[in-house]
């Protein structure tokens, strides 16, 4: 299992957006503050209520180690807490929260990329964060690495985390206070799960990301009620998509990109329809995506400007779902020629939180609705 890290540069982004009413007079009066060292990112965030949200990541070290990071929003500004470790390199790469006394986050902890790895995971329960005791079989062995890539809770006491293990995927669950491993018919080849999302207890779907060879290989869909995980039909040639969502309306959404051209679909119920994408500046990915209501969602990941009008590299890349089509979210691209946003939580329509990266300096943006006008509050470096 690979530390899964999106790094453009060397330091840590947060933006967020309020949509659709007004801004909360809390978030609109936050001072500039340093998140975190230049060397840590954000890959995951969620957000319970308004004033909660926890964004989870990794920062390194001077010796070059790699430490866990969680950032907690109460409101008014953003605040770094306390995170479990593990060995020398640990990273958290997801985090669901079931309300504002109940969230989960995953990622993996090894003694280096080409040593053994295993998977990691914490809880909060209304006070500090703590470690919690997932099943990870490759702690100790030399020659398997293993890790949890994505999380979702549906409820408290209750949650779904999958990544991989060796050439497996690996499929956790939480009840009862206790991790057990969760059967699921998965294809020969290496699997690593990218994204899921559980509506509830006993419905969710999930993105394995399969390789079988050079030429055989795609993103198999996933579905769960109850027991077992079982490949869809949808699954058959594979899918180039890389995050999905269920919570809200529409029932599912997913999105991903075909030969770095970004593309979504929607599920109505049976049948997966394809979403017309606005095109960005240059070659385009979409990696995650969060929906509240029918008209309500939003996409973000990353395009390259080299080949676009600005030429400046990697830029933050963000698509809204007007109920129609995505349109392009005229976020500000902050000024460093790398940037990407690897996340997005959107507890209400009034606030929409999307978190990644950025070289040099950290990031916070607001604004009242989709459409703008953008805020920026930054402090450079």
């Amino acid at each position: 299992m690979r530390l899964r890290m999106r790094v453009f540069g060397p330091v840590l982004i947060v933006l967020a957006l309020v949509g659709l009413t007004t801004v909360p007079a809390a978030a609109s009066s936050a001072a500039p503050r340093w998140l975190a060292k230049p060397s840590a990112f954000l890959d995951g965030v969620a957000c319970p209520s308004v004033s909660l949200c926890f964004a989870v990541g990794v920062q390194n070290t001077p010796n070059h180690d790699s430490l866990t990071l969680i950032e907690r929003w109460d409101g008014h500004s953003w605040s770094k807490v306390w995170s479990p470790n593990q060995y020398a390199e640990n990273g958290l790469y997801a985090i669901s929260c079931a309300g504002p006394k109940f969230c989960v986050a995953v990622g993996n902890t090894g003694e280096g990329f080409e040593q053994h790895s295993g998977a990691l995971g914490a809880i909060w329960t209304g006070g500090a964060w703590r470690r919690t005791a997932v099943i990870s079989p490759s702690i100790g062995r030399y020659d398997i690495q293993a890790g949890l890539d994505t999380v979702s809770c549906p409820v408290a006491g209750w949650c779904m985390a999958a990544g991989s293990f060796s050439l497996s995927g690996l499929v956790e669950g939480y009840s009862n206070g206790k991790w057990h491993l969760v059967p699921a018919q998965v294809t020969s080849g290496y699997n690593q799960w990218t994204s899921f999302s559980c509506r509830t207890t006993t419905y969710c779907l999930g993105l394995d990301d399969w390789t079988g060879g050079e030429y055989d290989q795609g993103v198999k869909v996933m579905k769960f009620t109850g027991t077992q995980w079982w490949q869809t039909p949808t699954s058959s040639g594979g899918w180039p998509f890389l995050a999905l969502t269920c919570h809200g309306t529409p029932a599912c959404v997913s999105v991903g990109s075909v030969n770095t051209v970004p593309i979504a679909r929607i599920q109505d119920g049976v049948r997966w329809k394809p979403i017309p994408v606005e095109l960005g500046d240059g070659p385009s990915e979409l990696s995650a995506i969060r929906c509240l209501a029918a008209a309500h969602c939003l996409a973000v990941g990353s395009t390259d400007q080299n080949s676009g009008p600005k030429g400046t590299g990697q830029s933050a890349f963000a698509e809204w779902w007007n109920g129609h089509s995505f349109v392009h979210e005229h976020i500000v691209i902050p000024s460093g020629d790398q940037s990407v946003l690897n996340a997005v939580a959107c507890p209400t329509p009034n606030l929409c939180v999307v978190v990644g990266t950025e070289n040099n300096r950290t990031l916070i943006e607001q604004s009242p609705t989709p459409a703008g006008p953008w805020s920026v509050v930054q402090e450079e470096r």
